[in-house]
């Protein structure tokens, strides 16, 4: 998951937005983003965090929180607990 969350935000920065429910475990973290057909849709910022056990993966969802992000995504693959949260970062939140 190293490279996941900076591929996330550099295509967050093009204006992409992940899509809920379509993280999967296919020979490495694979996810759908998109693009908003809306010009001028909000933007986001994501983090992501795994970890093996679920006490640590929900401290770090807290962390997350406390930052401003929210939960985007949660998945169990390969006994992975994956967190993925996302931030808008631009004045014009687009509602979910």
């Amino acid at each position: 998951p190293g490279n996941v969350q900076k591929n996330m935000n550099k295509a967050a920065a093009e204006g992409y937005r992940l899509v809920r429910h379509t993280v999967a475990m296919l020979g490495g973290i694979t996810l759908i983003m998109e693009k908003p057909p809306a010009a001028g849709a909000g933007r986001y910022e994501y983090r992501v965090s795994s970890s093996m056990r679920g006490s640590n993966a929900e401290k770090h969802l807290v962390e997350d929180q406390q930052q401003g992000f929210v939960l985007a995504e949660n998945a169990q693959l390969r006994g992975m607990n994956l967190v993925l949260t996302e931030k808008a970062t631009h004045a014009d939140e687009a509602n979910r």
